[in-house]
């Protein structure tokens, strides 16, 4: 994903992505991470063990909601 924002903020507007670049390389970036991946928690490195306890409780009744209810990990931005 660094490469990604990288090439979409680039100082010169020539060189910044067009829109279907930037569609297609967050496809493949997306298509190649498991649902596993997909559905996990961002986590600080610092955190506290009390709050990753937290954050991945927190997560976890996400995710079960999500899949219950048949919502993608990461909704695809292709129509």
């Amino acid at each position: 994903m660094e490469v990604l924002v990288d090439a979409m903020t680039s100082q010169h507007p020539a060189d910044r992505l067009r829109i279907e670049d930037v569609i297609e390389r967050f496809s493949e970036i997306r298509r190649s991470l498991s649902k596993a991946k997909l559905r996990s928690a961002l986590k600080s490195k610092n955190a506290s063990i009390i709050t990753c306890v937290a954050v991945e409780t927190r997560q976890f009744v996400r995710t079960i909601c999500y899949i219950v209810s048949h919502k993608a990990a990461i909704p695809d931005p292709r129509p």
